[in-house]
């Protein structure tokens, strides 16, 4: 494995006509834009398939757009490789990841960077019998799953197997299932079934069917007992603590192979009469096992006779209480690919050492083999993935449920307001390799930004009220005109601000001392407040060595081309008395301080040693214009010159509550 690492998978094309020999994957070594790589750990979510679609390298945020005190929020970000220097040219930001629709454009260049075989390479794997049924049932086409186990809440690595086996099976009119791998029926539950499916249709993707692998049971156990008749299979009385003993042994002694189980050698009919027993319920749990009988002399510890079924006395989420016999992962997944005529297998690295067991069980049931391809996994530098870990923190109230905005799962992202666009879109960008994957959250959160950029209205708000009285203002509400969103090429219309005597500024925005470069408010300077007027501080008023309140006048008719453009709310109702509308800002940082909570290898940690306790910030009083009472929950603005945020379901009629969903990439320091 360590010699495999650090290449790029390239896949051969061949034609269903051909006659060559079979022959293996590729794996040639090739100059792409991988991300920065460290020691992999296994994925305890079991499923995913890391991959991608696309070569881009580490996304970049967009110039200052605070430096001279004005809002430039709608200059387009810059990306990677991105040599136009039109300001006026639209295609130099990312392209949007494909995955709902109009994707098919797409297949030329995401062949450039993906290349998985074609499904007419699968002839060479399986006889023609089998190969004829095969095109029966398919037509030829790509078939892929996305086959998550439902014991937990799917995660950011879940949405890149999304992206992976949807996306190729879109891109070429093909088929993807979502199959749900319900075979442990302690750890799974509806809950989880029905957030799956939300999470999948939240992102875009529409399976082409939704089946579970409970469906086949009865297939399944008719196989085993297939299996048993051709002494591939044997009914075990070894308790699991014995078996896990005679696999240490394997590992301390001089050959590393482990014992034979006494009852390896049983006869057939014995096997068939116990694992009918087996169903009937008539043993205890733990008691017994249907194995299948491997290679013990296998190098492979995956080939040492795994256990094919197993005894569980408890009801099904899905299948109710029929059985009390349940098959494992390793005997059910490649079956179930089988069955449904899956043509590409894909999962991540660290099941390629079950490769061997995948394609033996195949071949042992003489029936279509589907090949088994495996990717890096995604990691989060800063974040934890282990649905065991992630469970943990839910259980243990570290965090607020799943979808706390800082949890990396799919829900989570949701209520903080990522985009599904834009996740699609990270997917997309972080490349594909056989390296392990870490990932900066930075990456995902410019995709973040650069889709609300031009989707997200502008809302002004002052996050840190400080009062100013306009003292040569007449009384009574007027109102001025505002941009919904600066590019008028997206016709997003305007809206009505109130302007009174009572204004409020964002005490960032003032000094008691001016200097050079800084072009905000400061005692004897004017500022323009932004859609509105010029005003000049003329007196401060100051409480225990704080600024209290600021005296100001204000000049309407002054065209003055100031550098210095601040926010503001002003009090509204019909005489200015009636104060802004008020919120609560809640701004969330990573979970964790240390980039590798959980360490590598070498040097494992314990993740919750690794606790940011400052990763939740609350501001109150927030001060927002009075056109945020017609939003809607889920909705997401722009704060000008502060950051994109997301009405949250905790906002009442007395407090809105918003998240910041990412912020600017502005200089707050002039």
């Amino acid at each position: 494995l360590k010699e495999r690492r650090g290449v790029t998978l390239q896949f051969s094309n061949r034609s269903m006509a051909t006659t060559e020999a079979p022959t293996e994957v590729k794996l040639e070594n090739t100059t792409t834009a991988t991300p920065t790589s460290t020691e992999q750990t296994p994925n305890e979510s079991g499923k995913e398939a890391s991959t991608n679609t696309a070569n881009v390298g580490k996304a970049k945020g967009g110039k200052d757009n605070n430096k001279k005190g004005g809002d430039k929020t709608n200059q387009k970000p810059k990306t990677p490789n991105n040599n136009n220097n039109n300001k006026n040219n639209n295609n130099n930001q990312k392209k949007p990841a494909a995955t709902a629709a109009g994707d098919k454009d797409k297949k030329e260049e995401v062949s450039q960077s993906l290349k998985l075989h074609e499904a007419s390479v699968n002839v060479k794997n399986n006889p023609k019998e089998i190969w004829d049924k095969h095109i029966e049932e398919t037509g030829g086409r790509v078939v892929t799953r996305f086959p998550p186990e439902p014991n937990g809440y799917l995660h950011i690595g879940h949405a890149k197997a999304m992206n992976i086996n949807f996306g190729h099976a879109r891109r070429n009119d093909g088929w993807c299932y979502l199959r749900f791998d319900d075979t442990n029926p302690e750890k799974e539950s509806q809950e989880f079934i029905d957030t799956i499916m939300d999470s999948v249709k939240w992102l875009g993707h529409t399976p082409y069917k939704i089946t579970h692998a409970s469906d086949y049971f009865q297939q399944l156990y008719d196989y085993a007992v297939l299996l048993i008749k051709k002494d591939k299979a044997f009914v075990c009385h070894q308790t699991p603590d014995q078996i896990k003993a005679d696999r240490k042994i394997a590992k301390t002694t001089q050959n590393g192979r482990p014992p034979p189980s006494p009852w390896r050698n049983r006869p057939i009919e014995e096997s068939l009469k116990e694992f009918e027993d087996m169903r009937r319920g008539k043993f205890a749990e733990g008691a017994v096992t249907l194995r299948m009988k491997q290679d013990l002399q296998n190098p492979n510890p995956c080939m040492w006779d795994h256990v094919a079924y197993r005894i569980r006395y408890a009801p099904h989420p899905h299948a109710g209480d029929k059985w009390c016999i349940y098959p494992t992962y390793d005997y059910t997944h490649c079956i179930c690919d089988s069955i449904e005529n899956i043509t590409h297998s894909l999962c991540s690295l660290e099941f390629e050492v079950r490769r061997e067991s995948y394609d033996w069980l195949l071949n042992a049931l003489d029936i279509y083999r589907s090949p088994q391809l495996e990717y890096s996994r995604l990691n989060l530098y800063r974040t934890v993935l282990s649905k065991r870990k992630l469970i943990q923190m839910v259980t243990t109230g570290i965090v607020d449920g799943w979808d706390d905005p800082r949890m990396p799962t799919i829900v989570g992202f949701r209520r903080r307001g990522y985009p599904p666009e834009a996740i699609n879109d990270f997917c997309e960008r972080i490349g594909v390799t056989r390296a392990a994957n870490f990932q900066d959250p930075k990456v995902l959160e410019e995709c973040v930004r650069q889709n609300l950029d031009k989707n997200a209205d502008r809302k002004l708000a002052v996050l840190r009220p400080l009062k100013v009285t306009i003292t040569n203002y007449k009384g009574g509400v007027e109102y001025v005109e505002a941009k919904n969103h600066p590019l008028d090429a997206l016709n997003r219309g305007t809206r009505k601000l109130p302007f009174s005597g009572t204004v409020w500024i964002d005490r960032n925005d003032f000094r008691l001392e001016d200097s050079k470069g800084y072009f905000r408010l400061a005692p004897n300077k004017e500022v323009r407040l932004k859609y509105a007027y010029v005003i000049k501080c003329t007196d401060v008023v100051m409480e225990n060595g704080e600024v209290k309140e600021l005296k100001a006048t204000y000049h309407p008719e002054s065209q003055a081309k100031l550098k210095g453009v601040i926010n503001w709310v002003a009090n509204g109702g019909k005489d200015g008395e009636q104060a802004p509308v008020v919120a609560e800002v809640r701004e969330y940082s990573s979970l964790f301080v240390d980039e590798r909570p959980e360490g590598d290898k070498l040097n494992p940690k314990n993740f919750l040693d690794g606790l940011d306790p400052n990763s939740v910030n609350k501001v109150f009083p927030v001060y927002v214009e009075e056109t945020v009472k017609d939003m809607k929950v889920g909705e997401r603005v722009q704060f000008e010159r502060e950051g994109f945020y997301i009405l949250d379901r905790d906002s009442t009629e007395e407090k809105k509550v918003f998240i910041r969903i990412v912020s600017l990439k502005e200089d707050q320091g002039k």
